[in-house]
């Protein structure tokens, strides 16, 4: 962790520590918002970007970071917040 190093003008990756496939996003969220859509697939475009991984080790080794939840837990608590926030802008 930074000894009283200053941390302006630093950049950091913030994230879960494991990957989520697009698909895979989409069905959290569909399951969550109980959605009956279904996604469209098309082709694959150049600079598509098929599998990533945040490296978290600068965030860990500069500030008191370690990921303590997970992202379904993180989006039920995103979508529940709209839910009671958006005044039928997002949710009917």
């Amino acid at each position: 962790m930074s000894q009283g190093l200053p941390l302006s003008n630093e950049v950091f990756d913030i994230a879960c520590v494991s990957t989520t496939s697009l698909l895979r996003l989409w069905e959290m969220i569909s399951e969550l918002c109980g959605s009956t859509f279904h996604p469209t697939f098309g082709p694959l475009r150049p600079g598509d970007i098929m599998s990533s991984l945040a490296d978290l080790q600068k965030a860990k080794d500069m500030l008191p970071y370690s990921p303590e939840t997970d992202l379904i837990n993180e989006l039920r608590k995103t979508i529940q917040w709209y839910r009671e926030n958006d005044s039928g802008q997002y949710f009917s």
